[in-house]
């Protein structure tokens, strides 16, 4: 019940993220209650400390302290 979801988007105007929200169903209610966000991420992609940047990126985020998932196991 604690769950977020941070989406951030690269590349994308705050109209085309809500336009991706529209087609893909985002349910408006989680939104307004910020249990999903949707962000335009072109600065704080650019700041993770990663080696090699690709996306998707899934990071895992708790008690402050985040850890990169690896999408391979999915």
């Amino acid at each position: 019940p604690h769950t977020q979801l941070n989406l951030l988007f690269l590349g994308m105007t705050e109209k085309g993220i809500q336009d991706w929200s529209n087609r893909h169903d985002i349910p408006h209610a989680m939104v307004r209650g910020k249990r999903i966000t949707l962000n335009q991420g072109d600065l704080p992609y650019q700041t993770l400390p990663l080696k090699k940047k690709e996306t998707p990126v899934l990071l895992l985020a708790k008690n402050g302290a985040s850890s990169l998932v690896d999408m391979g196991r999915f």
